[in-house]
């Protein structure tokens, strides 16, 4: 497979419940492959074992999903490994998406998602890049209140800061004192299209857009100042840290 995006998570209780990590990831995982009970799909109870299944496509017009699963471990450390394939209407290609839950001794998790295409077969054919967007899965435990996720001890929420005042500069500074960090996006919005863009850096997946720091000062607030710096042809990506909105 060519990998296209991956994210890797550390996830605790933020209710001080480490046995829930596990179990409400899985819960989440479950309700992703069944579209919130749209699509028939594997149910909790199965995925504590080992099996496949063939998904209807979530919308009008996606091929069948084939997903396959392994669980490995015991008690106390344990993982759950997902891999789905659904075929490109753009070829002979295949997107492939693959999903790690898993648990951690100490009560903590973690999960892993890999987003990419396959060529089966050994085809050789020009094969158009997939439209990439933050899987839903993500978006949902991101959103979860009971659980506290983190990327190189970094706190991730899938929402933007917004910086209206000098006291509200606190989270970039706090940021930028980490020693291992993701890059920063700076968004100072003057209109709508500020804020849309805004609400896609934070809604899409890490990653997508190209890091642009861009020099802000806003009007009563600290001064922000950076340049613009542009991604290299051919090298991945960098990931995208909490988004930050000069308001």
């Amino acid at each position: 497979m060519q990998a296209l995006y991956a994210v890797s998570f550390d996830i605790r209780s933020a209710q001080e419940q480490p046995g829930r990590v596990y179990e409400s990831l899985r819960g989440h995982l479950a309700d992703w492959l069944g579209h919130h009970g749209r699509v028939p799909a594997p149910s909790v109870a199965e995925l504590d074992r080992d099996g496949r299944a063939v998904l209807v496509g979530k919308f009008p017009g996606h091929g069948d999903r084939t997903v396959s699963w392994t669980v490995a471990g015991d008690e106390l450390t344990r993982a759950l490994r997902m891999t789905i394939h659904q075929p490109l209407s753009t070829g002979p290609a295949q997107f492939v998406t693959r999903v790690t839950v898993s648990e951690w001794e100490e009560g903590g998790g973690g999960l892993r998602i890999v987003m990419g295409r396959e060529i089966p077969d050994g085809w050789i054919a020009p094969v158009q890049d997939p439209q990439l967007k933050r899987p839903n899965l993500l978006r949902a435990v991101l959103g979860d209140q009971e659980l506290e996720v983190r990327v190189l001890s970094q706190l991730a929420t899938g929402r933007y800061e917004r910086i209206r005042e000098e006291s509200h500069a606190d989270v970039l500074l706090d940021v930028l004192a980490l020693r291992t960090r993701l890059p920063i996006l700076l968004i100072h919005p003057r209109d709508q299209a500020g804020w849309s863009a805004a609400a896609d850096a934070s809604g899409g997946p890490g990653g997508d857009p190209e890091l642009r720091d861009c020099t802000s000062r806003p009007a009563n607030s600290r001064a922000v100042g950076c340049t613009q710096r542009w991604r290299p042809a051919g090298l991945a990506r960098p990931r995208l840290g909490t988004p930050l909105v000069l308001a």
